[in-house]
């Protein structure tokens, strides 16, 4: 993973308008502007598999109760539902 600020590579959440980070009890958890523009900026160079929640927290910052993230899509974007979770139990898969 890489930050496509800094590197050219293929953004992984682009076609997502807001992304939301919860504790293991389903509460919003409140991160920066910054962290929230690192999670936005996370991009990949080639087929890495899949990503799972604590890679993100690691490159993004993000506090260590974060469980879950949601990441809800544009409208134009939407096939099945509106939008899709990363947690301890289902990684990102590319």
């Amino acid at each position: 993973m890489v930050d496509i600020r800094f590197y050219k590579a293929n953004p992984l959440f682009d076609k997502c308008s807001n992304i939301i980070c919860k504790d293991s009890f389903n509460n919003e958890i409140i991160i920066s502007k910054n962290k929230y523009e690192n999670l936005r900026n996370i991009g990949y160079y080639s087929s890495i598999g899949e990503i799972n929640i604590n890679d993100i927290k690691n490159m993004c910052l993000l506090p260590k109760n974060v469980d879950l993230i949601e990441f809800h899509l544009f409208p134009w974007e939407i096939v099945d539902k509106d939008y899709f979770v990363i947690s301890t139990n289902i990684p990102f898969k590319l």
